[in-house]
């Protein structure tokens, strides 16, 4: 066949990834196509066993070297996120980088202590049977993350899941390829990990089809909206594949009248804008009692006042862009329906003139429930702030959400911070802080409700990465048979009976063993 004439193969698809900032296309990135993705979980699946039989030991050696390459690359990693993503450096060096590297350090440093096997205390067969929990990896996990947290999310699962003997398939939110093949890079450069142990897709939200969540995927860990998430768990239930959902928030503040208020103010206007308020466990009610409410809105309008935003040209500033498009019109959407209400904006309202997905941090009270901005999640630069006449109050208003990721309570008195604290539907509550244990490894990260289920971080975090193998032993070579065995007889009826009997009195197992072997037919049973 003349070249001419030959059929040509169709070009890769390619996917433009925008400055947020500027608006500016920053890179052209070949997608993955739906065989790409089935190649991905197929060099995962054959690469499962070998790695999992690789020494403990060596794993780790690979969770440092990934760890000690973001280190040496860690201002030229920072340098991506903020320019793909939009945030400032110095968020970018806090929220992503920071937070990967304790990950890795909490891994290395504790794994041994958290996967040692487990024995199993037995009461009722104690010196006859042994039982213990062995902690094995699951196989290939598949990790789709979002672009809020485009890197220290993925690494917080990748890591773990490494580190336990899995093999992995990646899938990075579409706004933020190029981050992902960032993370691509410290893992197999830094770990020098064997070809297959991890998988770098590049595809838009569900043209990933039910690949990663159809065997032989052992567990996908999700982070994103609840309407994805619960897409995602269905497709998994198809195949009984089990998941880590963390999905969206809308987190209270409770500030109370005891409320050490300066302090407070500093905490709503960082919990809310940070990351221009892209955070799952960003400060999005805030609910403050009569008594210290004006001079609490006070101190939040000073503090407010002097954020700078990252528009074209300024170098230091605290609030970026929106990542795009889309989710600024979510944020106006929800003040126009707030202002149609009657809210009233203090602060912010609008987007700045220029390029960039910007929205000015805003304010706004006279609030209330029927409005969207206090019901659903915005992940955007909003603080709707309500006046609550008691603790009581306030504790209704926080629960009443379909969300349960975290919340604040903010107050000079512990006992009774943790008494609210209880009585508040979250996966995590803080005290006079807010939103920031993520960064903090030793910790769950989880939700209540339609926030997820499943755990990350932690040593449930680790443990969600393996499977907890129950091996049972039997110590008793005395013995030629069991009394629960065949055949059944009368006299099995009743020594059944009188074990019951003794297992609920405790009765120690020499003692009852005396009473059996009194009884001829009690005897045979046993020892046959």
């Amino acid at each position: 066949m003349n070249k001419a004439n030959k059929p040509q193969q169709p070009a890769a698809k390619k996917l433009e990834t925008i400055n947020p900032r500027t608006e500016a296309v920053i890179a052209k990135v070949e997608l993955t196509d739906a065989k790409g993705v089935q190649a991905a979980v197929h060099a995962a699946h054959e690469a499962f066993v070998p790695w999992a039989l690789t020494p403990a030991s060596r794993r780790l050696e690979a969770i440092e070297g990934i760890r000690d390459h973001i280190l040496q690359n860690a201002a030229a990693i920072a340098n991506v996120i903020s320019e793909e993503q939009g945030k400032p450096l110095a968020e970018a060096m806090s929220a992503d980088i920071l937070p990967a590297v304790g990950l890795a350090n909490f891994v290395v440093r504790n794994y041994g202590r958290i996967t040692t096997e487990e024995s199993i205390p037995m009461e009722v067969l104690k010196g006859l049977k042994s039982s213990s929990l062995v902690w094995k990896p699951l196989g290939v996990i598949a990790v789709v993350t979002p672009w809020n947290f485009p890197f220290s999310i993925p690494l917080s699962s990748i890591l773990f899941a490494l580190a336990a003997g899995n093999t992995g398939v990646f899938k990075p939110a579409s706004e933020v390829p190029v981050i992902g093949t960032t993370i691509q890079r410290c893992i197999v450069e830094g770990g020098k990990l064997p070809e297959g142990v991890f998988n770098l897709v590049l595809a838009p939200g569900r043209d990933v089809g039910d690949t990663l969540f159809s065997p032989p995927v052992k567990k996908v860990v999700f982070t994103g909206s609840s309407e994805t998430g619960k897409w995602i768990q269905k497709a998994c239930a198809e195949h009984l594949i089990p998941t880590v959902l963390e999905l969206g928030g809308k987190d209270p503040f409770i500030v109370l009248e005891d409320a050490d208020i300066e302090l407070a103010a500093q905490g709503a206007v960082w919990g809310a804008f940070a990351n221009c308020g892209q955070v799952c466990a960003s400060v999005e009610r805030v609910y403050v009692v009569k008594e210290v409410y004006e001079q609490f809105l006070h101190r939040v309008l000073d503090h407010v006042s002097r954020l700078r935003l990252g528009t074209d040209g300024v170098d230091d500033y605290e609030v970026g862009p929106l990542v795009n498009a889309e989710q600024l019109e979510i944020v106006e959407q929800q003040v126009k329906d707030a202002l149609h209400k009657g809210a009233n904006v203090l602060a912010g309202g609008k987007r700045p003139a220029g390029k960039g997905y910007f929205y000015e941090p805003t304010v706004l009270t006279e609030v209330d429930h029927t409005m969207a901005v206090m019901t659903d999640e915005t992940f955007g630069p909003l603080m709707p702030i309500m006046q609550v006449d008691d603790a009581a109050q306030a504790i209704e208003l926080a629960n009443d959400s379909p969300f349960g990721l975290t919340a604040s309570v903010w107050t000079r008195d512990r006992e009774w911070a943790r008494r609210i604290a209880l009585q508040l539907d979250a996966g995590t509550v803080t005290v006079n802080d807010h939103g920031h244990t993520f960064a903090l490894a030793e910790t769950p990260w989880h939700g209540a409700k339609e926030s997820g289920i499943g755990v990350t971080h932690g040593a449930g975090g680790l443990k969600e990465f393996m499977f907890p193998m129950h091996l049972h032993q039997d110590n008793a070579a005395m013995m030629k048979r069991r009394m629960w065995w065949y055949p059944y007889s009368s006299e099995s009826f009743s020594l059944f009976h009188e074990f019951a009997k003794a297992v609920t009195h405790k009765v120690k197992l020499p003692a009852f063993a005396a009473t059996v072997l009194r009884k001829k037919q009690w005897r045979k049973a046993i020892l046959g």
